[in-house]
């Protein structure tokens, strides 16, 4: 006689959890969903910052190049020019010494045309062009021209009058007072920069010193 087998009545069936213990359950499913868009949205809000404030850096350095190439561009154009005017047009009105007004236009000539020539053709030079550098004779001619520059101002500064006339005469220490004074300033700013590139160089020495030292 052949006998069914029956479940044994008193085993329960086993539990979701326990048959899949790594699947999340459905309201685990939403916090998890709901954690991760919320952290895409900070995400996204991060890197929002991120590409604004690398906007803004890029805008300050922008700018910050565009303000040095116009300071050394007026460097290298606008003060030769103001040389060349001031000098042409108080070219006789002098008399200490003629050769002040003269002085200017030429070292305003002679800086254009170096500052020029080096402003245009700077990226194309070679580095056999840059070991010639000291041989530049324009800028040998600009040096010698200097000094000159020197001896007539300078012998002169303390001697000029900017009265024309004297005694119904041409007065003889006459010089036009801002021809005589422009000079003088370009000379000590040239003075100056000297001065501030020397205590530059005495700093990255007594740097590279007190790094050797602490070496």
């Amino acid at each position: 006689m052949a006998s069914s087998e029956n479940p044994e009545s008193g085993d329960s069936p086993p539990s979701y959890s326990s048959l899949f213990p790594s699947k999340l359950r459905p309201n685990q499913i939403g916090r998890q969903l709901r954690r991760g868009f919320s952290f895409g949205q900070s995400e996204e809000g991060e890197t929002e910052s991120r590409t604004f404030s690398g906007l803004c850096k890029d805008c300050a350095t922008l700018c910050g190049v565009l303000g040095c190439a116009a300071f050394v561009i007026g460097m290298c154009l606008g003060i030769p020019i103001t040389m060349i005017v001031i000098g042409a047009i108080n070219l006789d009105a002098c008399e200490i010494e003629h050769l002040v007004p003269i002085w200017l236009v030429v070292m305003g000539v002679a800086q254009l045309i170096e500052g020029l020539f080096r402003l245009l053709y700077h990226g194309t030079r070679s580095d056999e062009d840059d070991n010639q550098a000291t041989k530049d004779p324009l800028a040998t001619f600009i040096f010698a021209w200097f000094i000159a520059g020197n001896v007539w101002v300078f012998s002169n500064w303390n001697e000029y009058s900017t009265e024309r006339m004297l005694n119904g005469k041409l007065n003889e220490n006459y010089c036009d007072d801002l021809t005589m004074k422009f000079s003088f300033g370009i000379m000590l700013s040239y003075y100056s920069l000297v001065g501030v590139f020397l205590l530059c160089i005495c700093a990255c020495c007594c740097i590279l010193a007190t790094d050797t030292d602490s070496n």
